[in-house]
């Protein structure tokens, strides 16, 4: 008799976050501000999977890495485009969104 029961918090097309990806609360959060979509491409979620990008890295500001100003949505491609950036790798962790 429960009303909420079976219901689902997320939009079709959503997928729990990868191991590498920021919390599931904060992720959630990013992703409704940037009303689903990818701020690159502007893909949505019924298109394309969706990460969520922290732009000062965890290890650099990690007091800012729940914050939701320091995240951005992202497309699977455009992230990898992202982590291409000159001091973006995944092996130097920082990046400006803007050179893109």
């Amino acid at each position: 008799a429960c009303p909420i029961y079976g219901q689902h918090e997320f939009p079709k097309g959503f997928k729990k976050a990868t191991s590498r990806e920021v919390q599931p609360e904060l992720r959630k959060l990013v992703l409704e501000r940037d009303n689903w979509k990818c701020q690159i491409c502007f893909k949505s979620i019924d298109e394309i999977e969706l990460h969520c990008h922290h732009i000062l890295p965890i290890n650099e500001s990690p007091i800012e890495s729940a914050d939701v100003s320091n995240c951005v949505t992202l497309c699977k491609k455009c992230h990898k485009e992202v982590h291409k950036i000159p001091g973006c790798r995944f092996s130097e962790l920082r990046c400006d969104i803007n050179d893109l």
